[in-house]
């Protein structure tokens, strides 16, 4: 449990376990966009890095595309399958629930990027099928 008392992938889970994660698009780092496969995200870093919830500092947006799983989102849990959309905004606390089977679109966008757009979406899941 974190201090708020909402559940979340992990057991035990204290403030201290929440990472803060920077944008980094490997190919083209001063772009400040990226879009890729989620199973091109998950394999670019070692097994254990999504294993703990994480404090994104940039906008990541998945438009699942296969399977059936769940993500959590701000310590909620939001069940995913085809169609459901998620935004992580920057400073919320997300977390991958591994060993699922889900595939994704995934846009990560730096906070610095003026191409993105400038208002907040106000839901975790925007479209459902």
């Amino acid at each position: 449990m974190v201090k708020n008392g909402h559940a979340c992938a992990v057991k035990g889970l204290s403030e201290q376990s929440i990472f803060g994660v920077e944008y980094n698009n490997p190919k083209f780092p001063r772009l400040g966009i990226e879009s890729l496969r989620l199973s091109e995200l998950l394999g670019r870093v070692p097994p254990g890095h999504f294993a703990s919830p994480q404090r994104p500092s940039f906008h990541l947006l998945m438009l699942f595309t296969a399977g059936r799983g769940d993500h959590f989102l701000d310590f909620r849990r939001v069940r995913c399958k085809a169609g459901t959309l998620v935004h992580a905004r920057p400073g919320q606390v997300q977390q991958f629930v591994l060993g699922q089977k889900l595939e994704a679109d995934v846009s990560c966008c730096s906070r610095q990027n003026s191409s993105f757009p400038r208002f907040r979406w106000r839901t975790e899941r925007l479209l459902e099928p």
